[in-house]
């Protein structure tokens, strides 16, 4: 409920407790783009959230790298399945990346038009409480780590 609370603060439309609701449901065909990190676990709900020529991009595999494709449904809701990552990417590729949001995110997040939740901001010697928070999934933004 407290993650929830913050993200209704920072303007959220929907709000779903994915512990207790199935956001694919919650979002049927609904979603015109979804940026996935979790990987393959999440394929398949992703697919039926995914409206009409919607778009998943993946980043990041963190429940796994293999999944079942139901062709049918990507054919029939004309959706797209890309899949990226920085590592493999060459480093002027990097700096170009790094270039272009300092020139285009930076100014919105000083403007105030994206804004970001630091949760708590902790010394440098209490990085084993900072891991017990992402162990627990208790902490509800980003946590800071200060020298």
């Amino acid at each position: 409920a407290e993650k929830l609370e913050v993200c209704k603060k920072y303007g959220a439309d929907i709000l779903i407790n994915y512990k207790e609701q199935d956001f694919a449901e919650e979002l049927k065909n609904q979603c015109n783009v979804i940026l996935d990190i979790i990987g393959g676990p999440y394929l398949k709900k992703n697919m039926f959230a995914l409206a009409e020529g919607g778009r998943m991009v993946t980043i990041g595999l963190q429940g796994g790298n293999k999944a079942e494709i139901n062709m049918g449904i990507m054919m029939m809701k004309g959706i797209s399945l890309h899949g990226t990552t920085l590592r493999r990417r060459p480093v002027d590729v990097k700096a170009e990346i790094v270039r272009q949001t300092v020139e285009n995110v930076w100014p919105m997040l000083e403007e105030g038009r994206v804004k970001h939740h630091i949760h708590e901001v902790l010394p440098l010697a209490d990085a084993s409480k900072t891991l017990g928070f992402l162990e627990a999934s208790s902490h509800t933004g980003t946590l800071v780590l200060e020298p």
